[in-house]
């Protein structure tokens, strides 16, 4: 009874304390989001496609063989085929996975919700760092909780992530600004604090920005250890620093590596990828100075203060926020937060510089052009710009009418994109149900323009269509759908079974074959015939996997996990 009592109370201490907060922090994702709950499935967008075929892989394969590391999606890259971590990277989809466990208990389009309610996580947690992070900055002002819910906002508020969801549907990118809070929290203890313990913030946040989106989380963290390399050389510190901190500089330098070395699980695998599905090892072909070029003249238009009514302007308030705050930098010596801001400062004008300065793109390395687009880079400047502008409104003390004025200003920048989603993706482009199948068995084509448009995800239990042309399948129509290509009279299957990864064929041959499976070859499939592994497994000249199979009767086993 006591502890009843004990826990009641801390349950009620808590409510006083944090409930209005937690209110706002719950209520402001859901209503940004409700653009995105309108639709029975998911909005039609730029990467939208690849967004739902992604994260319909992901359950569909853990939900028929349930096993970690996830290595290989079958039903992805039109059918062929890809790795995990190929293009979306694995943390952000297994989460839509998480999520699906709970919301097939009531949706039938489980799969939809689980990504929507994937997308409110992300918002949430972003929320929630910002505030832990401007708290523990302002951790002796009595007015810190007031700041770190105007920065939550501001940070939720952010145009940049609003392009991403409803103009982009660039699903993984939304975790980046989850995790962004918590790297620099980490980094400002440990290396302005001097707090050794945070170098664990450091190693976690390192592991989840690089396995939700490699881009601009690797930008963000060159971007900030170069920044405080920057300012301590403009503090003429430099040598003093490394001289008087030599543990820490280790606790840095290990954290990194230990961050580095655990996401080697998804970069070796992705480069992989790029190897065997892409043929370029380096992948950086299909990406020249040119392109790079092109799209950083598009920032200057998105950073454009009369650009009201312009596709892709990223928040007025922002950059009339840091250009007031760097007036009171220059303009006021006495700030409590002086070096903090000055490291923002710094921080802010790197991003500006790789965002909009065609002299730099042009000498730094052609491995860099990886970003593709410049203005990913807007993600790092809406954390930063929002970080700055809660420090600056503390600086000057604004009341709180005031900070809600400047949240509305800024939410009206961002406004219109709310609504930039086409329409329902399914009701566009399919609008068809489980009942019309046959129909689609008999006349679709698998892709159109390497794009999945037989992809009828309204049903119970989503369906990607694997249908191919009868003149790779030979005589046996009967299997279709069973990724092989270039059966040969005489040639007969059995049995046919798949389960997530793992596909089992009975075949009975009049003579010995060769046979195309049609998934990319990628070195984690093992073949094997009669229960025995085979190394008889080739990259064949179509990209796909080749095996050779012995003349009569033999079971063949061919999965990855």
């Amino acid at each position: 009874m006591q502890e009843k009592s004990v826990i009641l109370n801390l349950v009620v201490s808590y409510i006083k304390k944090y409930g209005l907060i937690s209110a706002i922090f719950l209520l402001a994702p859901y209503y940004v989001l409700t653009p995105l709950f309108k639709f029975q499935t998911w909005h039609s967008a730029h990467d939208s496609t690849g967004t739902i075929v992604a994260a319909w892989s992901i359950v569909k394969t853990l939900r028929e063989d349930l096993h970690f590391p996830v290595v290989w999606f079958p039903d992805d890259f039109v059918f062929n085929g890809s790795p995990f971590w190929g293009f979306y990277q694995p943390l952000s989809y297994l989460i839509v996975y998480i999520m699906s466990l709970i919301t097939s208990n009531f949706d039938k389009n489980y799969i939809f919700s689980a990504l929507k309610a994937a997308v409110y996580l992300s918002f949430l947690i972003s929320e929630l760092g910002m505030f832990l992070l401007i708290r523990t900055i302002l951790k002796q002002s009595s007015i810190k909780n007031i700041i770190g819910v105007f920065g939550g906002l501001l940070y939720l508020l952010s145009p940049y992530r609003f392009i991403d969801l409803y103009s982009r549907s660039a699903y993984s990118e939304l975790w980046v600004f989850a995790w962004i809070p918590f790297y620099f929290l980490g980094f400002y203890q440990l290396l302005f604090h001097k707090e050794p313990k945070a170098s664990i913030l450091i190693s976690l946040s390192v592991i989840f920005l690089f396995a939700s989106h490699f881009m601009p989380s690797l930008f963000f963290v060159i971007f900030m250890n170069l920044g405080f390399l920057i300012f301590l050389i403009l503090k003429r510190n430099l040598f003093a620093f490394i001289n008087e901190n030599p543990k820490l500089i280790l606790y840095w330098a290990v954290s990194h590596f230990i961050g580095f070395l655990f996401s080697c699980f998804y970069l070796i695998p992705a480069m992989l990828n790029i190897k065997y599905v892409v043929g370029d090892i380096t992948g950086f072909e299909r990406i020249n100075l040119a392109h790079v070029l092109e799209h950083v003249s598009w920032c200057f238009g998105m950073l454009d203060l009369t650009n009201f009514n312009g596709p892709w302007q990223v928040g007025q308030i922002f950059l009339l926020g840091v250009i007031a705050f760097n007036f009171y930098l220059l303009s006021n010596k006495n700030q409590k937060f002086r070096e903090l801001l000055v490291f923002l400062n710094i921080l802010i004008m790197i991003n500006f510089l790789f965002l909009m300065s065609k002299t730099l793109w042009g000498i730094l390395p052609k491995p860099l052009y990886a970003l593709q687009f410049s203005w990913r880079l807007f993600l790092v400047y809406s954390f930063i710009a929002s970080l700055i502008i809660s420090l600056f409104v503390y600086e000057i003390k604004l009341k709180v009418h005031f900070l809600i004025i400047l949240l509305a200003m800024h939410f009206y920048t961002g406004y219109r994109f709310l609504y930039y989603g086409q329409g329902d993706v399914v009701a566009q482009y399919f609008n068809v149900e489980s009942w019309i199948n046959d129909i689609y068995k008999k006349s679709f084509v698998t892709s159109i323009g390497g794009i999945a448009y037989s992809l009828l995800p309204k049903t119970h239990s989503p369906t990607l269509f694997n249908y191919v042309n009868q003149t790779q399948l030979g005589n046996n129509e009967k299997y279709s759908n069973t990724s092989l290509l270039d059966l040969k009279p005489g040639v007969n299957i059995n049995y046919f079974n798949r389960k997530g990864n793992t596909y089992k064929y009975e075949f009975l041959s009049e003579r010995p074959f060769f046979i195309i499976f049609k998934q990319y070859f990628y070195p984690s499939w093992k073949l094997y015939i009669d229960s025995k592994e085979s190394k008889n497994i080739y990259l064949t000249n179509y990209g796909f996997i080749g095996f050779e199979v012995a003349q009569g009767r033999h079971s063949v086993t061919i999965k990855t996990n």
